[in-house]
């Protein structure tokens, strides 16, 4: 369905988001983590949602009318957004890319 309102505002009510294609939330169970790799699990967390996001970025600037971009977001309302199926997961990164079509 027609979820631009929705996107824009899980993305700190930034246009960019409501505007794109594809709204891409990277998530994971940060508290398994946590408990595997004590504090430096939140670090190992990140650096993975983001490595994998910086291969979305080179995928849609390889094709040059594509582009994308990573953007911040509502932690919580995220959370909120995707649940049940996102419950006990931790949004740790936003990518977005395309245009509306």
């Amino acid at each position: 369905g027609e979820c631009r309102s929705e996107a824009g505002h899980l993305a700190l009510d930034q246009r960019l988001a409501a505007d794109a294609a594809v709204c891409v939330y990277f998530v994971t169970d940060l508290e398994e983590i946590v408990d595997a790799l004590g504090d430096r699990g939140y670090r190992v967390a990140q650096l993975e949602a983001s490595l994998t996001a910086g291969r979305l970025y080179l995928g849609t600037y390889a094709h040059r009318d594509l582009g994308g971009t990573g953007l911040t977001f509502y932690d919580d309302v995220v959370s909120d957004f995707f649940a049940p199926r996102a419950t006990g997961q931790t949004p740790m990164f936003l990518y977005t890319m395309g245009r509306p079509a």
